[in-house]
């Protein structure tokens, strides 16, 4: 509407009745703008999904172990993805329940050095990560 507004302006038999400046009217505040472009949000599973999911994944193998290990620290810290898969073993404190995300080893987003600790009430993913 802005851009039809400014060449309408310009147009013979409108430029005495719309002036380029009427255009401004559409012209969107900085925060309507932030508005419309963020995404929508995503449905997230819910705990009882999550342990649901926990539950059914099998630990016959050493695969399957570390791909339930992997899954339950992502349950217990909501890490991001990319920081997950580059993660190390030796930053994850099971005593302490923390992750340390040290931006030189970790993708962590704008390479910040991260302290993350488990979330409660979810031993099961305790339990599978131990193992």
């Amino acid at each position: 509407m802005r851009e039809f507004t400014l060449w309408l302006s310009q147009q013979d038999g409108f430029r005495s009745r719309i002036r380029a400046s009427d255009a401004d009217y559409f012209k969107l505040s900085r925060r309507d703008e932030a508005e419309a472009r963020t995404a929508p949000s995503r449905p997230a599973p819910s705990i009882k999904q999550a342990k649901r999911a926990l539950e059914s994944m099998p630990m016959t193998t050493v695969r399957e172990m570390r791909d339930k290990a992997v899954f339950a620290l992502l349950c217990l810290t909501g890490i991001r993805v990319g920081a997950l898969v580059t993660l190390r073993i030796k930053r994850i404190d099971l005593d302490e329940k923390s992750v340390t995300q040290n931006p030189r080893e970790v993708a962590t987003k704008f390479g910040k050095s991260i302290d993350t600790f488990f979330a409660g009430g979810f031993p099961e993913a305790e339990e599978a990560l131990r193992a």
